[in-house]
């Protein structure tokens, strides 16, 4: 009894040093990155010009359907102009959460929140919040339909709120989430789900192109088209996937376009087939956000997904020095040369290494930090790369490191799966 009580207290102990350091950490990053509302002002502008009845592919660049930025624009509306960014900050933080209690929701709850803590110091989700980036909100928006999903899977009016859920993030940010949902639906066996979700986009594309008197789908498949087009040119300028690097090669765009556009067919058969084996879901949820870092259309914070699943698998799994390195590059700042960052990353570091470790035991994790912060910086340094090539140099380590990370952890043993549902399937 006094031993289970002392395991009681040390877990509570654990819980709430978490609870403390998450809450310091929320308010230190919601003030550092304070601001106006940047990329976010874009989902806003779109879904006000939808709402006056204005075309938002003629008016602005728009890359979403036109009901996903109506529900952001709305939400954002709802505040003062002053408390927008706060708004945007906070439902980037509580996505974090839901993307936690969804894919590790077999986990501790001290567990949950050490993985927490570490996923929002992780350079991807602090692009997010520099950039006030919608890209982990949508995500956290498809993680509450899975959820509910999940729990009442039976219930037609709970299903069709679920399949409301994940249409608005399809429609927000088609190429981060298609590929996880046509994996969770083939693997659930969840057509009734499909259907209705279909039918959401469909009722409210309609009703927006009846209160047009235009067909604003048209508009955006030139815009998509538009995008296309550049893709094959090489003039992506927006885009830091790993393709940027390749051409500054001799290559040619266009075989650039062609054997990207093969991989990522590739990787969706792939994961088509993933989805009917019995004991693969971790697999299959890793690579149905994997897909879309190889197509030429990617950016940093998109990768806020994959850094969460990655900081979670590391956190669980017994840690090697390959693993320890993975971390650091998630931790890594991008703007390295910040004397002050880099103190913050051997912090960081540091304190990883501490966790459930010793002393002695947290002296390779801090090498390895170091020696990965070094081994970026030198590189970056000799290849002269400027901002952008930067940050694509950053997200090509980084996906790679990931991916080898996640895949080679998974072999002994999953720790990332979808929360089932208490009726059944």
């Amino acid at each position: 009894m006094n031993s289970s009580k002392a395991i009681e207290l040390n877990l509570k102990r654990q819980e709430l040093i978490a609870l403390v350091l998450i809450s310091l950490s929320i308010a230190v990053l919601m003030w550092y990155y304070r601001g106006n509302l940047r990329d976010a002002s874009a989902y806003l502008t779109w879904g006000k010009s939808v709402l006056q009845n204005d075309n938002p592919y003629e008016l602005y660049s728009s890359r979403s359907g036109s009901f996903g930025p109506v529900v952001i624009s709305l939400l954002l509306l709802a505040v003062p102009g002053f408390l927008q960014t706060v708004l945007v900050q906070t439902l980037s933080f509580l996505s974090v959460g839901m993307v936690i209690q969804t894919f590790f929701a077999s986990q501790s709850r001290v567990a949950k929140l050490v993985i927490y803590l570490f996923a929002i110091w992780s350079s991807p989700f602090r692009e997010n919040l520099a950039t006030n980036q919608i890209s982990i909100i949508v995500i956290g928006i498809l993680c509450v339909g899975v959820w509910i999903f999940q729990k009442y899977r039976g219930d037609w009016k709970f299903e069709l709120l679920a399949a409301s859920f994940l249409a608005v993030s399809l429609d927000l940010k088609p190429h981060l989430v298609l590929f996880f949902l046509f994996y969770f639906i083939v693997r659930h066996q969840a057509a009734r789900l499909a259907v209705f979700g279909f039918s959401v986009l469909f009722l409210t594309h309609g009703s927006i192109n009846i209160a047009q008197g235009q067909i604003l789908e048209l508009s955006w498949l030139d815009q998509l088209s538009n995008l296309n087009h550049l893709a094959k040119a090489g003039n992506l300028n927006d885009s830091v996937s790993f393709w940027p690097l390749a051409l500054k090669t001799s290559l040619d765009p266009q075989l650039l376009y062609f054997v990207s556009t093969l991989l990522v067919i590739t990787l969706f058969l792939l994961l088509l087939r993933i989805a009917k084996e019995p004991c693969a879901e971790a697999k299959g949820i890793a690579l149905s956000f994997l897909i879309p870092s190889v197509s030429l259309y990617f950016h940093f914070y998109d990768l806020a997904i994959l850094a969460i699943l990655a900081v979670g698998v590391i956190l669980q799994k017994q840690r090697n020095f390959l693993q320890i390195a993975c971390f650091s590059f998630i931790l890594l700042p991008l703007e390295y040369q910040s004397i002050r960052n880099l103190i913050l990353f051997g912090l960081l570091t540091t304190f990883f290494g501490l966790y459930r470790s010793n002393v002695r035991k947290a002296i390779p994790v801090v090498v390895a930090g170091g020696i990965t912060g070094m081994f970026f910086r030198i590189t970056s340094n000799a290849l002269s790369l400027n901002e952008r090539d930067t940050q694509v140099f950053m997200v090509s380590l980084s996906t790679l490191m990931i991916t080898a990370l996640i895949f080679h952890a998974l072999k002994n043993g999953s720790v990332i799966s979808v929360s089932r549902s208490k009726k059944g399937e």
